[in-house]
């Protein structure tokens, strides 16, 4: 028997925030029988009982992304479709009715007003200008051969005044409905992190909405469904902004990043039973009040909330307005309003504590147990009216227990603060800001007595479906695989991040090379699309992609700054996400984008040649106009070796070491994949092009750098991963290549040396390559730099660097939650469990765990676009291995043990191999 399930507009069920005239539809075929295809399919697609398109019988096998093609759609509509299907089989199957929604598709549609409360006084004058002149002054005196007069960002921020902390803003509106409402919907942003309560309740478990924009290119709108907290008569909404992204302390704290004044747009439209119709729309007949709980809430430095400040009747028409304001309305673009449609930040889990305990230093401590993303919720918080209780929250304890705090202070506190009411059994939960630690001290006076069961940890990040899963036969593996999930996990918070604590920035490197990874465990390709859009409304005019995505504006010294590796995410994202989910528009979407940026490249190879070029001649000459060997590039990031004055993997001095190098290698690789995806999109010149062009760049490469006893000129582990996995120099040579890079991890102890770019290669270099065994030697490896150094020393989350805690207990002052290094996860995925995409969209799977290494067992699943890829193997001491599992319909796989292909088609199957 066969069905279809699943159904999917935009890669949601049923939603009602679609912000496209051609949506896609998508589904699935479940058959309990064997090879399963699809032969044809038609789609009707209705507006009441007005159809809007049908499209026929369309003898087809997709089921992906199929795009609609009937009348316009039109804004704030409901629509409803469904599927038929016919199969190999004979069968024709119907899904079950499904439905969409618009949302406004022009900025002309919106009625209702941006709006703002008075203002509340800041400094008087922009210290991130201050900061700019300063910055711009030194490096002009470096340029001219003069003192540049160095100075520290740190020490600078720490002696300058900064804006003051803001309490949140309220605004409030009263209205009237005439009969009990049917449907309700509000449309809404705001300048600063919103929450909204109706009639004294909280309206949505989103978090931190409208989450991390580029306010002034892209503003999201969030839709939601408000129908049941409506009544017949009155009714209240009140809605509580703070600073946020847009107006806080981000980064190196100037505040102020977009504006200095939190505003709100809100439109609400209601249908009344009998028909009639509401409108609400934000305006003038808003009242604003500072007069609330919430004293203070910044992303970095954490939130302050007063118990004195409680308000009776919160949020509903019989709240108190004594002291409330007229608001203002105020001019705002919004051609950037774009509505939000990857799924929303929210509170995923909870966690209780492991551990309460008094160090040796007096400090209260809690231990979670579990480093992770989002916020603490106190209860049953007995104290005087006043008493100020404050938490602070740190990822790692010194080793002898003792708290650290390695960041900026006074930017990056993660201080909560709690001002007590004088009431019985109050509680306290920071929602309005959230924090990376797993660890959180508690300071107050008087002391108070505390319990563990008092605290909860509340967990939070975008609520990306989960897509895969892997466990195997080693503990250690097993827990490796958690701390990638975990760091995955904390950094999708809105945009992927480096990390949730000293930066939440989305730097577009980590995601270049983790991508692949992060896929396997959620289905991110509506995220990642979304973050792509604020990725071309952030690109430079002369091609450039942001290091940082928003680009966070006060990072100067980053400004105008582009580099290999971090901006070619323009061009490896998408070609993933192809591959993975079957999308060419994906593809399509960004196709502009990425040409841009590889001109942009190729501008910098062939105009910025290096000082030595001027005594070069000929071929030799030539060469250089293929090579990046001219200003800042991050290279081979935090090579392990390259150390500090501390002892700790040096990020700026491994850029010095390899940084043209690995860009060279990079510039070729994404030339040729930018050919590739020109043919796939039938731009057959471009693909010629970039095909002729990537071969020069490689010719120019080993010409330039291969030397005559078959080394690299540089010598690291990182640069001959990277030449072999680009293939940087002709198959002759590759051998020699390959023979060094053995040599090179011996000669490191068997451990790898590998920075940012070379890391995501490094298992497939020598498993691509025949080496499996050397590959599966790295994996196990327990000394630093490795994956299993960091579980054997506790480890809940990957790491930013690789020694962050040294071999003495001694820690770095880095972020101890980076998913970047978690890119062996896709390795493991591939090579242990098994599971490959032979075809984009995993049409066609090959099925291929290495099942003669070290490991005797794994299990696990992806859920692929057509359906769950479910796998599990066993080696039995007698060398026989059982391999068990299921292939979704529409799709074929290919099994492949010890070098045996056997074709399985779809459906469930064992197979047993002696």
């Amino acid at each position: 028997m066969s069905k279809i399930r699943n159904a999917r507009c935009e890669n949601k069920v049923n939603p009602i925030n679609v912000d496209t005239q051609s949506p896609r539809f998508s589904w699935q075929i479940v058959s309990d029988e064997h090879d399963v295809f699809q032969t044809w399919y038609r789609i009707v697609v209705k507006n009441g009982e007005q159809t809007c398109w049908d499209s026929g019988k369309v003898e087809s096998g997709q089921t992906f992304a199929v795009r609609y093609e009937g009348t316009p759609l039109v804004s704030r509509e409901a629509y409803s479709w469904d599927i038929e299907a016919g199969l190999n089989t004979g069968e024709v199957l119907r899904s079950e009715e499904q439905t969409f929604e618009t949302v406004l598709f022009a900025p002309s549609e919106w009625h209702a007003a941006f709006i703002e409360p008075d203002k509340l006084p800041g400094l008087d004058y922009d210290p991130l200008e201050v900061y700019k002149e300063k910055w711009f002054a030194c490096v002009q005196r470096l340029l001219a051969g003069q003192d540049p007069e160095f100075f520290d960002t740190g020490e600078y921020l720490k002696s300058q005044p900064h804006q003051p902390y803001y309490p949140a803003v309220m605004m409030y509106r009263k209205f009237t409905l005439e009969e009990v409402p049917e449907k309700a919907r509000i449309y809404m942003t705001a300048h600063g992190i919103y929450k909204f309560y109706i009639n004294g309740k909280l309206a949505s478990d989103a978090a931190l909405e409208p989450e991390f924009t580029t306010y002034d290119k892209i503003l999201k709108y969030q839709v939601y469904d408000v129908t049941a907290l409506l009544t017949k008569g009155e009714n209240a909404i009140l809605v509580v902004v703070v600073d946020g992204w847009y107006k806080g302390k981000i980064a190196y704290g100037f505040g102020c990043e977009y504006g200095d004044n939190p505003g709100l747009l809100l439109e609400m439209d209601v249908r009344l039973k009998g028909g009639k119709t509401f409108r609400l729309c934000s305006d003038e007949t808003f009242l604003f009040s500072y007069d609330g709980p919430v004293r203070r809430a910044d992303l970095y430095n954490g939130e302050t909330i007063d118990g004195r400040y409680e308000i009776p009747a919160f949020a509903t028409a019989q709240m108190s307005l004594e002291g409330w304001k007229p608001v203002h309305a105020v001019d705002a673009d919004r051609n950037v309003l774009m509505a939000q449609t990857d799924a929303p930040v929210r509170s995923l889990m909870e966690l209780k504590p492991k551990r309460l305990f008094v160090n040796a230093k007096g400090e209260t401590i809690i231990d979670f147990g579990q480093n992770f993303a989002g916020h603490i919720r106190v209860e049953g918080i007995h104290a005087a009216s006043g008493q100020e209780i404050t938490f602070e929250h740190t990822e790692e304890l010194d080793k002898d227990e003792t708290f650290i705090y390695p960041f900026l202070e006074d930017v990056q506190q993660q201080r909560d603060v709690y001002i007590a009411g004088g009431k019985s059994d109050e509680c306290f939960e920071p929602t309005l800001t959230y924090h990376g630690f797993r660890y959180v001290r508690v300071t107050t006076e008087p002391a108070l007595e505390w319990k563990e069961s008092q605290f909860t940890g509340v967990v939070v990040g975008s609520d990306n479906e989960k897509s895969g899963e892997f466990s195997c036969s080693d503990r250690r593996l097993n827990q490796l695989q958690s701390n990638i999930t975990w760091s995955q996990r904390s950094n999708l918070v809105g945009i992927p991040t480096d990390c949730p604590t000293r930066e939440k920035a989305g730097w577009t490197g980590d995601v270049y090379i983790y991508g692949k990874t992060s896929c396997f465990n959620q289905n991110l390709l509506t995220f990642y699309e979304e973050w792509l859009r604020s990725v071309r409304a952030e690109q430079m005019d002369n091609g450039g992609v942001a290091y940082t995505v928003p680009q966070i504006k006060n990072y100067v010294q980053q400004l105008g700054g582009i580099s290999t590796g971090w901006g070619d995410v323009i061009v490896e994202l998408p070609l993933q996400l192809y591959r993975i989910y079957g999308d060419r528009s994906v593809l399509e979407q960004n196709y502009d984008a990425m040409k841009r940026w590889q001109r942009c490249l190729q501008h910098m190879a062939e105009s910025e040649l290096s000082p030595e070029a001027a005594q070069m001649e000929g071929r030799e000459l030539e060469n250089q106009r293929y090579l990046i060997n001219t200003g800042f590039q991050f290279g081979d990031w935090l090579v392990p070796s390259v150390k500090n004055e501390q002892g700790f993997a040096d990020g700026q001095a491994s850029s010095f070491l390899t940084g043209h190098k690995v860009a060279t290698t990079i510039y070729a690789d994404t030339t040729e994949k930018l050919g590739k995806i020109a043919g796939l999109l039938g731009d057959d010149e471009e693909a010629d092009r970039c095909e002729k062009l990537a071969g020069r760049i490689r010719e120019a490469f080993e010409e330039t750098y291969f030397q005559k006893d078959g080394t690299l000129t540089g010598d690291l582990q990182g640069l001959y991963i990277l030449a072999l996995k680009m293939r940087m120099v002709s198959d002759k040579h590759r051998s020699a290549l390959m023979k060094r890079l053995l040599e090179k991890i011996r000669e490191n102890n068997g451990c790898m040396d590998c920075g940012f770019m070379s890391v995501p290669h490094i298992m497939d270099v020598l498993t691509d390559n025949g080496e499996q065994e050397e590959a599966w030697k790295l994996l196990f490896q327990d000394q630093c730099p490795s994956w299993l150094y960091e579980v054997d020393r506790g480890a809940t989350t990957m790491w930013e660097s690789w020694n962050a805690i040294d071999e003495n207990g001694n820690r770095d002052g880095c972020s101890f939650n980076h998913y970047a290094f978690g890119c062996v996860g896709d390795w493991m995925y591939r090579n242990i469990l098994g599971i490959r995409a032979a075809a984009p969209g995993y049409e066609k799977i090959m099925i291929a765990p290495d099942t003669d290494g070290p490991l005797i067992q794994a299990k696990g699943y992806y859920d692929s676009v057509h359906g769950r890829i479910a796998l599990e193997w066993r080696r039995e001491a007698d060398g026989t291995v059982t391999v068990r599992g299921e292939i979704p319909a529409n799709t074929s796989a290919v099994l492949n043990i010890r070098g045996t292909e056997e074709k399985i088609g779809n459906g469930r199957f064992e197979k047993t191999f002696h």
